[in-house]
């Protein structure tokens, strides 16, 4: 009896190999299951592709109910783990089934489809009455579900293949798939026969090295030989195509087998265009070392040229200057008039720069509105002075915002002369930040040369420092908060809370202008701390007013590593009758990565608290997506730069699309930053963002301005 259930089963799986239809898989299996185990009916759930969902892909026309998804405890939980089936004689005396379904059933045999690695669901055969399994059918069920498996298998390869191929038909280069042993071809798009003006009749009945030119024939088997032999997943080498009137083209060859990991019998060829490569390389390299908004020299290749000038200058007994760059209050200009609008600016900064330099002087962004230049081979320091008067002459024309509405833009200067003001490029730079922070402090629109021990004694820092102390006892600082929206249900989900500070002479100040100082001076942490209260008594009102929604507060480097700040938080907490699951806590990029060991046990620490974790300003920083697998944070916002470039520079878009798919395979939320009209949120849309925030719903607002736009989406979900 056991041999002719297994000869049924062998012939079902070797029928159902050659099937393309899953479903029909599915169903032919269950059925068989149903005959071979003398069950009544029976019914199979499959895991959704890249998801933990599972979906009913068949039920047979007996079942008596209507099955409902698995849970992720359980039955299906157990199995599922332990690839055994699990077969229940009474399920009347079991806690492990639903009890919707225990007055359907007795007996159940829970059957996992499992193949290898390949874990694709679960398969229920049901009995109407209790059902004693004898030990021949325990071995059957796992049968069952081992050859269901291979056959899906078997059918996603194959499909798997098709798609490639109709990928490939879609690409420029030529690409052929072929049988490694026979050489026969198997596979060609359009562009092998547009390059080798050979027959589509010809191709078919053609081998690989019908394509490649006689003078490559023998790097080619060399190559392939080597590939099987050591089984290498792939291989890319040099050779010419054979072309028109047996023309050479000089190829780049890759060779990889079509699943990837070398068990798969044919191989995949694709030829690359050397000078297509070299093209690509060279815009490859220009992207690395130059800024993607203005074009202009990056902090990496700026940093190459100021050590070879060093090495030059000191050679040659030579000076230059180099000259640090800020715009004044220019996140005012961003806050104003949105970030789109203030990139263009930037891209006008840039140009009038690169004008008040000589070809050979270097002008560079690092980021920001922050641009740093190397004027080389100076004859006195005066000649420093002689560039920074045409720059400021070229600033007297206003900046175009559109073609009715123009700006004044002001700037600050720092320089720093070698070998007077440094000898390595570390110090020069430190030393013209120094001057450009007395500048500022001097009101701005002006420009120092560094001097010694002048941060020392800077009284505009020490008058700053004094009226921030002030400001923290006497109230003058404020919250302003900008709305967090989740895309798929268009509602407010969170709210970011941003400080002001109400100066009493210099007016609503933005943090850029006063949270330097705090860092600096330690204030930071007393003012953190009141932030962190103020931002917990305002999400408390909205509390009460019906809104269930959560706040995001940024906390600085020197909060986190504070020994009694957990603490503290617990206890603002508490005060105000929230939970920790009701705050994100949101941390910059730069600390994260400069302070991996420490800054990740804080956040564990914080996590297993209750609060939420976020990572600020990702993607135009230090991190990459290989940081995210360690970093632990419940969502990344990603920085606005790249967020506005999405929908204007391919490269910015690959990089967004990229941290979303990563984030999200990391189960990690995302959030984009400064989203400022349609065409961006549309294409955030598209790649499945998860929030957004930003002008084109909502500028930073006081709290009770923001309650209007909270209880609108608490009281009708509103999708844009």
């Amino acid at each position: 009896m056991i041999t002719k259930r297994i000869a049924i089963l062998n012939k079902t799986t070797l029928d159902c190999l050659k099937e393309n239809d899953e479903r029909k898989i599915i169903k032919r299996f269950t059925n068989v299951a149903i005959d071979i185990l003398n069950a009544d009916f029976g019914f199979v759930w499959l895991k959704k592709r890249n998801s933990k969902n599972f979906e009913l892909a068949y039920a047979s026309p007996t079942t008596p109910f209507t099955p409902i998804s698995p849970r992720k405890t359980g039955i299906t939980h157990r199995v599922l783990s332990n690839k055994t089936p699990l077969l229940i004689n009474r399920i009347s005396k079991s806690g492990s089934v639903r009890s919707d379904a225990k007055k359907y059933l007795e007996g159940l045999a829970t059957i996992p489809i499992t193949y290898k690695n390949h874990t694709y669901g679960n398969m229920y055969i049901c009995y109407k009455n209790p059902h004693k399994f004898l030990k021949e059918e325990q071995a059957l069920s796992g049968l069952i579900g081992n050859g269901a498996a291979q056959s899906i298998t078997i059918n996603r390869l194959h499909r798997n293949l098709q798609d490639i191929k109709q990928t490939l038909d879609s690409t420029p280069q030529p690409k052929v798939i072929f049988d490694p042993h026979s050489y026969k071809i198997t596979y060609f798009n359009k562009s092998v026969m547009e390059q080798t003006l050979l027959s589509k009749a010809r191709l078919l009945n053609g081998k690989i090295t019908d394509l490649i030119h006689p003078s490559s024939h023998k790097i080619f088997q060399k190559r392939l030989k080597h590939i099987l032999s050591e089984k290498i997943p792939s291989s890319v080498f040099e050779i010419a195509l054979k072309g028109r009137n047996n023309k050479k083209l000089l190829m780049e060859l890759l060779l990889q087998y079509v699943d990837g990991a070398g068990r798969a019998p044919h191989l995949l060829a694709i030829f690359q265009d050397l000078k297509e490569r070299k093209k690509s390389e060279e815009q490859i390299k220009h992207a690395a070392f130059h800024d993607t908004l203005t074009g202009l020299p990056n902090r990496l290749l700026f940093t190459n040229r100021l050590n070879t000038l060093l090495q030059d200058s000191v050679q040659k007994n030579k000076r230059f200057a180099l000259i640090f760059v800020d715009l004044d209050r220019f996140k005012l200009i961003n806050d104003t008039v949105g970030h789109l609008t203030g990139d263009s600016v930037l891209q006008q900064v840039a140009l009038r720069l690169k004008k008040s330099v000589k070809r050979t002087d270097i002008v560079s962004r690092f980021g920001g509105d922050e641009f740093v230049m190397l004027l080389g081979n100076l004859k006195n320091p005066l000649q420093a002075d002689q560039v920074v008067r045409r720059i400021q002459k070229s600033f007297e024309t206003p900046f175009a915002l559109s073609p009715e509405q123009e700006i004044y833009v002001n700037f600050s200067l720092g320089i720093s002369t070698f070998p007077k003001d440094g000898a390595d490029g570390a110090t020069l730079l430190k030393n013209a930040d120094h001057a450009l922070y007395l500048a500022k402090q001097h009101g701005g629109n002006s420009y120092q040369h560094y001097r010694d021990n002048m941060a020392i004694s800077d009284p505009g820092h020490l008058a700053m420092e004094k009226d921030l102390r002030k400001a923290i006892a006497h109230k003058e600082l404020l919250l302003h908060y900008q709305p967090i929206i989740e895309l798929k249900t268009g509602r407010v989900t969170s709210a970011e809370a941003l400080v002001r500070w109400q100066h009493p002479s210099l007016g609503l100040l933005l943090p850029s202008m006063f949270i330097p100082y705090a860092e600096e001076s330690g204030l930071i942490v007393k003012l953190g701390e009141w932030v962190f209260a103020e931002a917990c008594r305002q999400l408390k009102i909205w509390r009460r007013a019906g809104i269930n929604t959560t706040m995001s507060i940024n906390i600085s480097a020197r909060e986190l590593l504070q020994k009694d700040m957990i603490r503290k938080m617990q206890r603002i907490v508490r005060k105000y009758k929230l939970s920790p699951k009701d705050i994100a806590l949101e941390v910059t990029e730069t600390f994260l990565v400069k302070n991996m060991e420490t800054s990740t046990k804080m956040l564990n620490e914080v996590r297993a608290l209750g609060f939420k974790t976020s990572l600020d300003g990702f993607g135009t920083g230090y991190a990459s997506l290989n940081y995210l697998k360690q970093l632990p944070v419940d969502y990344i916002k990603i920085d606005h730069p790249l967020v506005v470039g999405s929908v204007t520079n391919t490269q910015d878009a690959g990089i967004v699309q990229a941290i979303i798919a990563v984030a999200h395979h990391l189960h990690i939320k995302v959030v984009a930053e400064g989203v400022e009209n349609d065409s961006q949120l549309r294409f955030l849309r598209k790649q499945n963002c998860d929030m957004v925030q930003g002008h084109f719903y909502s500028a930073s607002e006081p709290g009770e301005k923001v309650i209007k736009l909270l209880k609108k989406s608490y009281a009708k979900v509103s999708v844009r």
